[in-house]
């Protein structure tokens, strides 16, 4: 769908055309009246696309950029199901946006461009620029749940006796965290590379790309937080393996001792002293009573037996 959301004003002295899940016939028409090729749109059109850079031709440049999707598919952890894609041609007296799906930030922007009788960015750059950063802000309220996931898990792990309950969704949580992270990253990249051809809008690139390192950082800093607590997680488990084995050690300490004597008796041979007497099996059972009471009070001397 073709939409010009903004039109050329003595103010604002460009156009801004929206395309929407457009057809081939559309992408045709935009590219030759802006003298595009034809394949960059078209190109610009696959949903694999990270967040980059290009220049095309000679003043032309476009922006890839991913913003995060309010309400992507349950378990889902991958670019394509967490994130829109949205392209941004950007030339002298025009900015075209590009995208399958509908992106609301789109519609806020130009709003904002079009009822605001101040505006203080007046080039088709600068109006780029301002998208990227509303794109980039939809990535702020996903961190921030995370975060507070974090905190959750981390009580779970220190008040809860299953812990090992919460590895699938740490996990899961770690990996979406480390896909918005490569996300900003790219998206910082991009832009490092757009400030070399804008001159003129190199404040506002540095001041677009200073945000979405923020977010980057934070995003790094909840993945190093997973990180500690999976480290935890295995440290737990690892203890409580240990205290399984102890407890098993113990046991058979105790049975160990009373196995030989029942050994010894049970061999049957027809020459053993002790098989006539008369107190010959009371004598065996104090002999492995007064075994284990000494194997017992050995641990506690030990502290063996304090927990």
């Amino acid at each position: 769908m073709f939409v010009e959301l903004l039109v050329p004003t003595a103010a604002r002295p460009f156009s801004w055309i929206d395309l929407s899940d457009p057809s081939l016939e559309e992408l045709a028409q935009t590219a030759a009246k802006h003298g595009l090729p034809s394949a960059a749109l078209h190109d610009c059109m696959r949903a694999a696309l990270l967040p980059q850079h290009r220049v095309i031709g000679r003043r032309t440049h476009l922006l890839i950029v991913r913003a995060h999707d309010a309400t992507p598919t349950r378990g889902t952890d991958s670019v394509q199901s967490m994130t829109k894609k949205l392209g941004l041609f950007v030339g002298e007296g025009w900015v075209i946006s590009v995208h399958r799906r509908p992106l609301p930030l789109l519609e806020a922007v130009a709003q904002r461009w079009t009822k605001s009788e101040e505006v203080a960015t007046s080039t088709a750059a600068e109006l780029a620029l301002e998208l990227v950063l509303a794109a980039v802000d939809t990535f702020q309220e996903p961190l921030e749940a995370a975060e507070l996931q974090i905190h959750e898990f981390e009580a779970a792990t220190l008040f809860e006796r299953k812990s090992d309950l919460q590895w699938e969704p740490i996990v899961e949580t770690k990996t979406r965290i480390r896909t918005l992270k490569r996300l900003l990253w790219h998206t910082s990249n991009a832009l490092g590379k757009l400030a070399l051809h804008l001159p003129t809008e190199v404040r506002a690139v540095t001041d677009a790309r200073a945000h979405t390192d923020n977010l980057a950082l934070f995003a790094d800093g909840l993945d190093d937080d997973l990180d500690s607590l999976l480290n935890v997680q295995l440290s737990l488990a690892s203890h409580r393996t240990n205290e399984v084995m102890r407890i098993l050690t113990i046991f058979s300490a105790f049975f160990l001792p009373i196995t030989f004597i029942a050994g010894v008796y049970g061999m049957n041979f027809e020459h053993m002293p002790e098989l006539p007497w008369r107190y010959g099996y009371a004598g065996v059972w104090g002999a492995i009573i007064a075994t284990v009471v000494s194997v017992a009070l050995w641990f506690r001397r030990n502290g063996w037996l304090g927990r």
